[in-house]
């Protein structure tokens, strides 16, 4: 059975993994999301960290030891350094200026897609609030039927 130390490195180079793989799922063209500071708040941020001793600081995916916690995680972004880098310096320009563009697009699809939401919320809360209501003023004339039906 593993001890506690050698699991929670396991654990940690699990989150740095996946902080990892979801920081390079989130690409941008104008700025490069996968850094070692980012890395390290969202693998700190996971259901992990909670177990943890200590958070994973910056300086670990600095260790260029092989035996490191940290060391696959900084390879993968010194490598992703290198692939966006020569990304940005390519020569098909129009083809990076399209792509920002639909990033553009994209974040203004994903607004409207939130306000929408918003307004579904809304909209709800208020055939809700009109069902009830609705509901208060059928009993009400279940109520007056009945008076009237006493007094006649």
């Amino acid at each position: 059975m593993p001890t506690l130390q050698e699991y929670e490195k396991e654990s940690k180079r699990r989150a740095l993994q996946d902080a990892v793989n979801t920081l390079k799922k989130m690409p941008t063209f104008k700025k490069n999301l996968l850094t070692q500071s980012a890395v390290c708040n969202l693998a700190n941020q996971s259901e992990e960290a909670k177990q943890w001793v200590k958070p994973i600081s910056v300086q670990t995916l600095k260790s260029d030891n092989p035996k490191g916690l940290g060391y696959e995680a900084r390879n993968q972004i010194i490598d992703f350094k290198k692939e966006y880098t020569l990304l940005k310096q390519s020569s098909n320009k129009q083809l990076v200026e399209k792509l920002e563009d639909k990033d553009e697009d994209n974040d203004k699809l994903l607004t409207q897609i939130v306000q929408l939401l918003d307004n579904e919320i809304k909209l709800k809360k208020e055939i809700h609030q009109l069902e009830v209501l609705l509901k208060r003023k059928d009993d009400e004339i279940i109520s007056l039927r009945r008076r009237l039906e006493e007094r006649y």
